[in-house]
């Protein structure tokens, strides 16, 4: 980080906005899966359809990120433009969506439009993040994903509370209104004007960091950081600097398996629990009790990374391994006590993990190409989401129940693990040798 930018100040305005955005993201995903069954029913469509039309959303969200991550490292264009028209977009979205007559309109406002309206919004705040932050950037990143489980404590009960009053058409009229949020949050986002241009950050005492040092030295014009030729909007889009790395390669297989595992969870909890029987409201409260677990392990773990009483490693093998044993149990869990129990282990893990392998990830490649690195994992990870949206869904119209798409989860759960292990393996053995 650059010495002109002091740790935090108006970062933590930057911190809220990606937070908010974060909370009206996975909001927006939980919202859908609590309309699910109305929307099955209204265009009597099949189970892995509907899925797939909720896991889109966020697949094209994550495809916009390796060109917002470019246009981030290339371009000067004010970050609160991007934000604000993701904003407009996702709103507007929504409120289509409400008066769609088939699943391809659904398709086409809630996962096209509306993935790519809070795409805008939430990689440009994200990806601003470690710009400001160094030493506290585990705690920013915890505050930041908390905005998950956030979402889910309040879209969730309160979309129900939609449904059950108004109908599905005005629960995404109401939900679009609620997006309008990000028009405020993305007139936040304050470019900061000048970071450190080095390929590799200046590291934490709790980060091993394995980079190498760069400089760019080329003029800029007030449009362009620097000249570029056509040849070099290739490099921008799909960095070899990034993608020769066998680290980056790993940490990309890593998060693929956490997202397809995190859609399948997030999409079908609710419909998952009502199949057993629970009420909606019920099912509901079980994603308000995990999500509130999530943030109290989010919160509880940066006091321990910041003062390296516990590796980040060591929490992030515990939180994988707590979520792939939460989703194995999960078909022999009946209860509404059950399954709040397996839910919140789960979501607890997860949302460890998720917080500090941006932690790591920034620590490998550097806050300058951190953009680019996230970018490409957001939008491939993506890919996954949508598969799993998919799958799970496709095993329940097969089977009739979602047990065997939830052990299917656990299983991706535990590649994920492996993936991690074989990283962990390969970077030990590169700083022994160096």
């Amino acid at each position: 980080m650059s010495s002109s930018v002091a740790e935090g100040g108006w970062g933590w305005i930057i911190v809220a906005s990606a937070h908010s955005a974060m909370l009206i993201w996975d909001g927006n995903v939980k919202a859908l899966a609590v309309l699910l069954p109305s929307l099955k029913e209204q265009f009597t469509s099949q189970t892995w359809l509907i899925g797939i039309i909720i896991a889109g959303l966020s697949t094209v969200l994550e495809l916009t990120a390796p060109i917002i991550g470019a246009i981030n490292e290339n371009f000067n264009i004010d970050p609160r433009y991007v934000g604000v028209t993701g904003g407009v977009l996702s709103s507007f979205a929504f409120m289509a969506a409400s008066f769609s007559s088939s699943t391809l309109q659904l398709f086409l406002f809630i996962s096209v439009i509306g993935g790519i309206g809070l795409g805008l919004a939430f990689i440009q705040s994200t990806t601003l993040v470690p710009r400001y932050f160094d030493e506290l950037y585990p705690r920013a990143s915890g505050i930041v994903t908390c905005g998950t489980a956030v979402g889910m404590i309040i879209f969730a009960p309160l979309t129900q509370l939609f449904l059950d009053t108004y109908g599905w058409r005005s629960s995404l009229l109401l939900v679009g209104a609620l997006n309008a949020h990000l028009i405020v949050t993305g007139s936040l986002l304050r470019p900061v004007n000048q970071v450190n241009a080095s390929y590799s950050t200046i590291e934490p005492n709790y980060i091993d960091a394995d980079t190498t040092g760069r400089k760019d030295t080329e003029k800029g014009t007030p449009f362009l950081k620097k000249t570029i030729s056509a040849k070099q909007v290739l490099e921008f889009l799909f960095p070899t600097t990034i993608f020769t790395d066998p680290i980056y390669i790993l940490h990309l297989l890593v998060f693929c398996c956490s997202a397809f595992v995190l859609s399948g969870w997030f999409i079908y909890l609710v419909p998952h629990a009502i199949s057993k029987g629970l009420q909606p409201y019920e099912a509901a409260a079980i994603s308000m009790v995990s999500a509130v677990v999530s943030i109290i392990g989010r919160l509880s773990y940066f006091p321990l990374v910041e003062r390296d009483i516990v590796k980040i490693r060591s929490l992030m093998y515990a939180g994988s391994a707590l979520s792939a044993v939460a989703l194995l149990v999960d078909p022999w869990m009946k209860t509404f006590w059950s399954l709040t129990i397996s839910s919140s282990a789960y979501f607890l893990g997860r949302g460890v993990f998720k917080s500090l392998f941006f932690v790591i990830l920034k620590g490998n490649i550097g806050a300058e190409h951190f953009a680019s690195g996230f970018g490409w994992c957001v939008a491939i990870g993506g890919i996954f989401r949508f598969i799993a949206g998919g799958v799970v869904g496709w095993l329940y119209d097969y089977t009739g129940h979602y047990d065997y798409g939830f052990l299917v989860l656990g299983g991706v759960e535990c590649l994920g693990i492996f993936f991690l292990f074989v990283e962990d393996m390969y970077r030990n053995t590169r700083l022994q040798k160096k």
